[in-house]
């Protein structure tokens, strides 16, 4: 039986670095969204020494002054740290330095709202994009619109017909806000959730989960 805490990665965005350092103990695996945090490179690495696992996101979208780039991570970091990689961005300057690192883990993260792509054919276009480079990838996460339990079904069906890949499989929309608790049963390597405000409105509080 799995321990749904363990599986659990709070969200953070516009906090302040009190409250977000206390995220780290409390609840040990936190979410960083850069873009929307105003941290120094020395506040990143005590949040990343006190978590045991931080997913570092948006680094993509940092302006060329941002210094995040200049952090030395050690090994100890290492251990701790996810980049997450936007299929979209993947060629991005800002990511390749990460996606290039083998000692890095990186999740490669596919966002589609509304859905334009048949759920069927997701996994399937990310094999044919990445290719065989699909292997440097530690987390697949795909976030997607679900209309109906046949999509959701659809989506939920990749962790056997894929069974070799860590997923992270998100159904997007109110109506299937829930559902994210039934993927982290079926298989999710990890869930998003928030504690003070939610990244999106149908993500679920960290309470929800318990």
């Amino acid at each position: 039986m799995i321990n749904i805490k363990d599986k659990l990665i709070v969200s953070i965005a516009n906090e302040n670095y009190k409250n977000i350092i206390n995220f780290a103990k409390k609840y040990k695996k936190i979410e960083l969204r850069l873009k929307e945090l105003q941290l120094s490179n020395a506040a990143i690495i005590n949040v990343i020494n006190i978590a045991e696992i931080v997913v570092i996101t948006g680094i993509s979208e940092l302006s060329a002054i941002n210094s995040f780039h200049k952090i030395c991570f050690g090994d100890n970091h290492f251990a701790k740290i996810y980049i997450d990689c936007p299929v979209g961005k993947i060629e991005n300057n800002n990511l390749i330095k990460y996606i290039t690192n083998p000692n890095i883990k990186k999740i490669l993260s596919y966002h589609q709202c509304p859905n334009n792509e048949k759920i069927v054919n997701i996994f399937p276009y990310l094999l044919e994009k990445i290719g065989s480079n699909i292997s440097k990838y530690d987390i697949i996460k795909i976030a997607v619109i679900v209309e109906n339990i046949v999509e959701e079904e659809q989506l939920f069906s990749f962790f056997t017909k894929y069974s070799s890949y860590n997923f992270i499989l998100i159904p997007l929309g109110k109506q299937f806000r829930m559902s994210r608790i039934k993927s982290l049963k079926l298989g999710s390597k990890y869930m998003f959730c928030y504690v003070n405000n939610p990244i999106t409105n149908c993500q679920l509080h960290y309470n929800e989960y318990l």
